[in-house]
């Protein structure tokens, strides 16, 4: 993704005037307010001041601030969006990784004691959660230095840590981010990508399909490599401060292999340069820390990665609600399937390619040197 494409990503999520992070002073259409301050009435909270920071596909997402106390952070998902019981479960984790002391936001009960308060109001109905607003600010990859990855590493296996360890309670229910989800025959790839992409290019999507059920037959689905996982681990849910990161935004968390988070990362942050090598170096680094990978970890990530490009591309190949599906593909849908023949192709994914050795790239302070 190149920075352009990048800050367009980070714009497309920002509401009104906010920033998406806690700056600037987004304002709040009046049917959104209306549906906030019956969901804060709920908290003890009708007397905090509201700021738009982003907007999604059927969610608000608002900063809470109540006099003299620290802010939280309102969403409001429309129901067609999520049902109660995958949002009470995504809640239900969350909670147990803040008990732990993990670095995600801590979702806060209602004043009866439910961490999801549904609202109706003459504005509509939503499925409201509040949370703690985590410290720290999106960074462009190109402001990115080798320790910042190192800590999103570090939490990441903190996360796969009590992944292992969590016994899910009853009524839990999450998507199974697999396969099927991807390359299954209902995937925009095979209903709608033939009539966008030559017949050459269809067969590499067909060679990853292929080449991702045996990778994934061969790991198997035991704790230590399948649980419950964030999914969208981009740089626009990454929130960096002085004492390392927070990791925000679980509503695609669901069962998954770990390996699959870290190649979210991995392909956010771009071609496979010295540059790009030693961000790749700290993440796998930071990662092992805290956890150990498979065997033959570098193979399973090629394939992780190329499961990640073929899912974007299912996005790209889907229609918005009402609009045409698209005739043509973009520069990233034509794009990615060169990235996926060159990983069937290597079967090794570059997260070392020009990259000898990490001090070659990386000083002490952990900046980096002219290459």
């Amino acid at each position: 993704m190149s920075d352009l494409e990048e800050r367009k990503e980070m714009v497309q999520q920002i509401m009104f005037s906010g920033d998406g992070h806690g700056e600037g002073t987004g304002s709040v259409p009046r049917p959104v307010e209306v549906l906030a301050g019956a969901a804060l009435g709920e908290y003890g909270l009708g007397d905090a001041r509201l700021r738009a920071l982003r907007a999604f596909d059927r969610k608000e997402v608002l900063e809470v601030v109540p006099p003299s106390r620290k802010p939280f952070v309102l969403q409001m998902y429309d129901p067609s969006r999520a049902s109660e019981d995958m949002l009470w479960s995504m809640l239900a984790w969350l909670r147990m990784l803040a008990d732990e002391g993990l670095a995600v936001p801590e979702p806060v009960r209602s004043a009866d004691g439910t961490l999801l308060v549904p609202v109706s109001t003459e504005a509509g109905r939503r499925l409201c959660t509040l949370s703690s607003k985590v410290p720290g600010e999106q960074r462009r990859r190109r402001d990115l230095q080798p320790e910042d990855l190192r800590s999103v590493g570090r939490q990441a296996a903190r996360i796969h840590v009590q992944a292992e360890r969590f016994s899910p309670p009853e009524g839990f229910t999450r998507l199974t981010w697999g396969w099927e989800w991807i390359f299954g025959g209902e995937a925009p790839l095979w209903r709608t990508g033939g009539s966008i992409y030559s017949e050459a290019e269809m067969q590499v999507l067909e060679a990853a399909a292929e080449l991702a059920r045996t990778d994934l037959e061969d790991l198997g689905t035991g704790g230590e490599v399948f649980g419950l996982i964030h999914r969208d681990l981009t740089l626009s849910n990454l929130l960096f401060h002085d004492e390392g990161v927070h990791i925000i935004d679980f509503d695609r968390c669901g069962w998954g292999y770990y390996l699959f988070d870290l190649a979210v990362t991995l392909q956010a942050l771009g071609p496979g340069n010295r540059r790009g090598s030693a961000l790749r170096f700290a993440l796998i680094e930071g990662y092992r820390d805290e956890r150990n990978l498979p065997d033959d970890y570098q193979r399973y990530l090629a394939t992780f990665v190329i499961m990640r490009l073929a899912s974007r591309i299912n996005w790209g190949l889907q229609a918005p609600t009402g609009r045409p599906a698209p005739r043509q593909k973009t520069s990233f849908m034509s794009n990615a399937v060169g990235e996926i023949r060159r990983l069937l192709e290597t079967r090794i994914y570059p997260a070392f390619l020009a990259l000898e050795t990490p001090m070659e790239i990386v000083s002490s302070s952990g900046m980096f040197l002219a290459s």
